[in-house]
């Protein structure tokens, strides 16, 4: 879609409707982390940070409730159950990534590489190495670590640093979700 704004009202509008039924659990996460891009689209990256840090809240109770473990009781399959958990669990790595992608244009570039590394871990740990996203999360994570190493943590050479190479680092991590995902799913 080629109207931010347009899209941003639909999202909206969804989490206010999802505010109040108790089905839309499960698309909760995913709606703010949409909701997350498109702000991030528009450069309001403040709110685009609030949305990826309610994608994480949503998508860690998903993971700890009850609700997955019925869910999970419910398809007898071995592979369906792996898939369905994977499924929740590469959101959440997804909603750190975005959320260390956000810090990243608020210049926050130490909470950044903190997130940065909590999505590698979690994809390292729980969806394999060797995985799509999980390389994608680790080139995410060298390059914001290499920019921390090369200013020596110096806010004002980060930042221009940033400036002049972020652009390209944010795009490409913003791909994420297309590339790392599960085939067959939309965010």
């Amino acid at each position: 879609m080629n109207k931010p704004r347009t899209a941003l009202k639909i999202l909206q509008q969804t989490l206010d409707v999802c505010a109040s039924a108790p089905d839309c659990a499960d698309s909760l996460a995913v709606t703010h982390l949409n909701t997350c891009a498109i702000l991030s689209q528009l450069n309001r990256h403040k709110q685009a940070a609030e949305h990826a840090q309610k994608a994480i809240q949503h998508s860690q109770e998903q993971l700890l409730s009850t609700s997955i473990s019925d869910q999970l009781e419910k398809h007898m399959d071995e592979d369906r159950k792996h898939e369905i958990l994977t499924e929740k669990i590469v959101v959440l790595g997804i909603a750190y990534h975005n959320l260390a992608v956000e810090e990243a244009d608020l210049l926050h570039f130490d909470a950044s590489l903190q997130w940065y590394t909590k999505a590698l871990k979690l994809a390292e740990a729980q969806i394999g190495p060797n995985e799509t996203i999980t390389e994608t999360f680790r080139a995410s994570y060298e390059a914001a670590k290499e920019v921390m190493r090369i200013t020596g943590a110096c806010p004002i050479a980060m930042q221009q640093i940033y400036e002049r190479t972020g652009a390209a680092v944010s795009t490409t991590s913003r791909k994420v979700a297309a590339r790392g995902r599960p085939k067959g799913k939309v965010l």
